[in-house]
């Protein structure tokens, strides 16, 4: 009887861990899908709507500048649509920058981090120092674009709660892993505290890390600032072949 109930529990225990293991493969391709779905948009976005726009502010310059001058009706309305159209391709070009950065895909990580932190502090007035410990070895797209996301998270988090004046980004391969360190100086909050923990952004991070063997460390205080730690296991599938 007691050797049957450890079969059991074994093979309970086994099935469980394959459940386990069928549910981050499934996760997982959800996010690649999400993935892929916003870098076509994205690229459609900026390479068919941009350049429509950008042509016909284009034509509204030129007709702009063949009116006679003294037509001032004409010519207020013609300057408030060069205008709308000015703020609508910038905000196309934000959208799509934030569904996927095309440097990503065209430059590599690090040129998106930099413009990512640069746009960051002046979008906030926060002064974010990034350090890159740059190996030169190019990383798989799913790695890439996790390493991506989780800075623009925790970014966007330091922005909408941190009070923060200052903020630093640290990437780095350290003993088979790539370490991403995200700290600031803002309000910080009691770890225990069941509420920062369960947002949105902190799940986010943590569920992109889990998908790729990592996990997501968080040391705060309150008045003291808040550091986040994101370590990712560097296998061999995180190397772009």
């Amino acid at each position: 009887m007691i050797l049957r109930d450890v079969t059991e529990r074994v093979a309970a225990e086994q099935a469980l861990l394959r459940s386990k293991e069928e549910l981050k493969v499934l996760a997982s391709s959800a996010h690649q899908a999400r993935e892929q779905e916003q870098h076509r948009i994205a690229r459609e976005l900026h390479d068919e709507l941009g350049q429509a726009l950008t042509a016909l502010r284009m034509m509204v310059v030129w007709v702009r500048e063949r009116i006679d001058d003294n037509d001032a009706d004409l010519i207020g309305k013609l300057e408030r649509m060069s205008e709308l159209l000015r703020e609508t391709i910038a905000s196309m070009r934000r959208i799509s920058s934030e569904l996927r950065p095309l440097i990503l895909d065209d430059l590599g990580l690090v040129p998106a981090i930099e413009t990512l932190v640069e746009r960051f502090s002046d979008r906030t007035g926060i002064a974010c120092e990034l350090m890159v410990n740059d190996t030169g070895q190019p990383l798989a797209d799913a790695y890439k674009t996790a390493v991506f996301r989780i800075v623009q998270e925790s970014l966007t988090n330091i922005a909408k709660h941190a009070q923060a004046t200052q903020a630093e980004v640290i990437i780095a391969e350290v003993d088979g892993e790539i370490v991403i360190t995200v700290s600031d100086n803002g309000v910080g909050f009691a770890v225990g505290d069941s509420r920062p923990q369960s947002s949105r952004g902190l799940l986010g991070m943590r569920e992109r890390a889990y998908l790729l063997g990592g996990r997501l460390d968080i040391l705060s205080e309150l008045g003291k600032g808040t550091m986040l730690e994101i370590r990712l296991p560097l296998a061999s599938e995180a190397v772009a072949s």
